[in-house]
């Protein structure tokens, strides 16, 4: 949610571990997950509380502008 070219790493022990810090974050424009496993990525996806997520790509090139893109309702 900082609109510049910056990327934040947390290390997570497992993906329940990931949605917890997700959930601690008080941002959430967008999420991007990359995976080999669709169906372990996309039930990660489902558990984010965040405007948009990508699978395996970044938001910015996916953008639809024809579309509303905000952040995530509290």
């Amino acid at each position: 949610d900082v609109f510049a070219p910056v990327m934040s790493l947390l290390a997570a022990e497992d993906d329940e571990h990931a949605l917890q810090l997700a959930a601690q974050s008080g941002y959430g424009l967008g999420a991007s997950i990359f995976s080999r496993d669709a169906a372990r990525a996309t039930a990660l996806a489902c558990g984010l509380n965040v405007g948009v997520v990508v699978i395996n790509d970044v938001i910015a090139p996916t953008a639809d502008a024809r579309l509303p893109f905000g952040g995530r309702l509290r």
